[in-house]
């Protein structure tokens, strides 16, 4: 579908069939970006308080509707893909809890582990968001846990021979791929758990290297898996996995260091990003990768789409993505250096004239629906302007 609309954009661009792309709106905003709901409507995270909470961080959830709305004490670090539980942290005394919110529940503390020093938060929820995972304390360590209504939550194993050590990074969208890191015998290695097994399966390193990898996300239907490897010295580099194929490194942003490191991927792994180094003492920024483009900078992405970036001095951690990876949320920094949340929102130019004839007259004769240009107004709904690109205001 993609490929049939880019050769009617391209050749109707040759014969001036096309208007310009839209503008696209970049305002900064007061909350920070760190997760994203499937259809990229709801994004929630942490917002400084003011008035009694002055001096404190609170939950926040964004719609484009309601704008920015807190729901006290804490950080969220994700939604569930049909947006209606958050789970992330909470300080109570001085111990950090993890919860899990939802309207009508509102905050459930999810619990700690046994002997734990009270130390715990919640990363990541499945679609439904009935299995939570993230890392909690213990009396040998720190492991990763998951945690279910039914069972309450259950420490995830580690790799033999190590520090007594895991972490959940990411689950999948039916919470049965749960993925992380673990410290073994011969360092830090990339585990998944699958279902409530609690033993980790080492994901090993890519063939002919040394030094470990982490797994820092994974799609939602469970297939791809990504992260980063390094050499434990200087290197780091962003990886694509898959059971079949094994490790895929991305390489990083030209003209930098090679230090790059993948956050997290779409449903179905067709979409990743990250942050990467673009050059000697420039800071890292972000990145977005298809494996049709390969790795490119979010900002040249975005400019080159017709937005407005003067606002930006980087764009600097996404951190999560809708599930057809139009939407991208993150937290960047500011011309003044205020870090910032942000919301893109990357959409299908349109198409007008004699060529929105020719799209439809395709359409209609071929055996491809168009499930891209829903996608398209699912997008433009959640935003409060109409452009082809929208890096939009939590407020």
């Amino acid at each position: 579908m993609q490929t049939i609309l880019c050769r009617i954009v391209c050749w109707c661009s040759v014969v001036g069939l096309i208007s310009a792309v839209h503008a696209a709106e970049i305002t900064p905003i007061a909350s920070l970006g760190l997760g994203v709901s499937g259809n990229g409507a709801i994004v929630v995270g942490a917002a400084e308080g003011v008035g009694g909470d002055a001096g404190y961080i609170l939950v926040s959830r964004w719609t484009s509707v309601g704008g920015v709305q807190t729901l006290g004490r804490g950080s969220a670090y994700d939604i569930s893909q049909d947006g209606t539980t958050l789970v992330g942290e909470r300080q109570v005394g001085d111990a950090s809890r993890p919860f899990r919110w939802t309207a009508e529940q509102g905050f459930t503390d999810l619990g700690i582990l046994s002997g734990g020093n009270g130390f715990a938060n919640a990363i990541d929820v499945s679609s439904n968001g009935d299995v939570v995972v993230g890392l909690a304390s213990q009396a040998t360590g720190f492991r990763g846990f998951r945690w279910t209504p039914q069972s309450g939550m259950t420490a995830l194993g580690d790799l033999p021979g190590g520090f007594d050590y895991s972490q959940a990074n990411s689950i999948s969208a039916d919470g049965q791929i749960t993925v992380g890191v673990s410290t073994g015998s011969s360092g830090d290695r990339a585990v998944r758990w699958i279902g409530a097994n609690t033993t980790p399966l080492d994901m090993g390193l890519p063939p002919g290297l040394t030094g470990f990898t982490e797994a820092k996300g994974v799609s939602g239907n469970g297939e791809v898996i990504v992260g980063v490897w390094g050499d434990g010295i200087f290197t780091n580099e962003a990886f694509r996995w898959t059971l079949l194929g094994g490790y895929e490194l991305l390489d990083d942003l030209p003209g930098g260091l090679l230090d790059s490191v993948a956050t997290q991927t779409n449903f179905d792994g067709s979409v990743i990003v990250g942050t990467g180094n673009p050059g000697d003492a420039v800071p890292d920024e972000a990145f977005y990768w298809t494996e049709s483009t390969g790795m490119r900078s979010l900002r040249e992405v975005l400019l080159d789409a017709g937005a407005d970036l003067s606002a930006w001095r980087t764009l600097d951690t996404p951190t999560s993505l809708s599930d057809d990876g139009r939407v991208i949320v993150g937290t960047g920094t500011l011309i003044d250096g205020t870090v910032a949340g942000f919301r893109v929102c990357i959409s299908v130019p349109e198409p007008t004239g004699l060529a929105l004839l020719l799209v439809g007259s395709i359409l209609a004769f071929s055996k491809y629906r168009p499930g891209n240009l829903a996608q398209r107004e699912n997008c433009r709904r959640q935003s409060r302007f109409v452009d082809s690109v929208q890096l939009s205001p939590l407020l």
